[in-house]
């Protein structure tokens, strides 16, 4: 939720996930700062963060059935396998295919 990782990881993920994967998909980015109004605002599917979250946070938005994923694994290439499986799980769960 830094702007400068954030912007890496939306494209990253929107290469894969709308240009060669077709899924139907709206991305929002924002600071770390601005994360709770912009999820409040906004009631995400998803938030993807590549800074750290507040554990009472995430468990609120589970709640309220907004999933939450690290996005950290996008931007070092580490766990970038097993996070992808699940996110496209999730999305094809959602049915938000094109």
């Amino acid at each position: 939720t830094s702007i400068a990782t954030t912007a890496m990881v939306v494209e990253i993920l929107r290469e894969d996930l709308v240009r060669q994967k077709k899924y139907k998909i709206d991305f929002h980015k924002c600071k770390t700062s601005e994360l709770i109004p912009k999820v409040e605002y906004t009631n995400p599917d998803v938030v993807i963060s590549t800074a750290p979250v507040k554990p009472q946070m995430i468990e609120g938005w589970k709640q309220r059935g907004i999933a939450f994923f690290k996005g950290t694994p996008f931007l070092t290439g580490i766990g970038t396998e097993p996070l992808m499986k699940e996110l496209l799980a999730l999305l094809d769960e959602m049915g938000v295919r094109k």
